[in-house]
């Protein structure tokens, strides 16, 4: 009798059941076991390194490895120099040298005068020229400091305001004062303007300048018309001075 079959149950004799074939497992490949190796070693791995705590990594992981290639080339960053630079050559050094402006050198005391006289001449030349006046005219000028100061802007105990003033000396001789010894009462200026040597110098040019035929004359007459002294012959002395200075600051 045959066996009574439940409702849904195939019969294993029917065509739908006569084509089945038994289910088997696939073959395991050997690439695949290694697979699942790696996957497994790498999994671990990147579990350890991100439970390592702060410091050094563990050897053999990639965050060592970054850590040492920094390491290192910290290390042997200060091994490279610079490139040096290009040395100048000696035509572009020689063409600076040329190029470059040469520091004029101021006169040299001469004819014994020292710094502080000679600094004086050279104001009185200077001053000279930019008024028009020629060497002859300068040398007038010299002679006169030469004999009246010394060349030099001096101060009168007679004048007690000149001593206000910046002065390289004291002299005694009425109320006369600075380089020129020009009296304020005789209206050469203010005691402040004689002890002022640019003032003392170009008054001395303008009233040089009104004697009439002075080109003509000797150094000391020409002085002497200008200042009018107790000694007009004095100031000849200083002649060889003054030309020694013009020489000097004509180069």
């Amino acid at each position: 009798m045959p066996t009574p079959r439940s409702e849904g149950t195939p019969d294993p004799g029917s065509p739908a059941t006569a084509h089945r074939r038994p289910f088997r497992l696939p073959p395991i490949r050997p690439w695949a076991i290694l697979s699942v190796a790696a996957l497994a070693t790498l999994t671990a791995v990147g579990v350890g390194v991100a439970a390592q705590p702060d410091g050094d990594s563990p050897p053999g992981t990639a965050t060592a490895a970054t850590e040492r290639l920094t390491e290192d080339h910290g290390d042997r960053s200060h091994e490279r120099e610079a490139a040096p630079e290009p040395e100048p050559s000696s035509e572009d050094t020689e063409s600076s040298e040329a190029e470059a402006p040469q520091p004029e050198t101021p006169p040299q005391p001469v004819a014994g005068l020292d710094e502080t006289q000679m600094a004086n001449a050279v104001t009185v030349v200077e001053i000279g020229r930019e008024l028009g006046f020629s060497e002859r005219g300068q040398a007038v000028a010299l002679v006169t400091a030469m004999q009246e100061s010394l060349l030099r802007n001096v101060a009168s105990t007679a004048v007690p305001e000149s001593l206000d003033y910046p002065h390289e000396g004291i002299m005694i001789d009425y109320d006369s004062v600075g380089l020129f010894q020009q009296r304020p009462s005789m209206g050469w200026g203010t005691v402040a303007e004689c002890m002022d040597v640019e003032y003392s110098t170009t008054v001395f040019y303008r009233a040089l300048d009104e004697v009439a035929g002075w080109e003509d004359m000797e150094l000391t007459v020409a002085a002497q018309a200008v200042q009018r002294s107790a000694y007009p012959d004095r100031y000849a002395q200083w002649e060889d001075m003054a030309w020694a200075v013009i020489a000097e600051m004509n180069g």
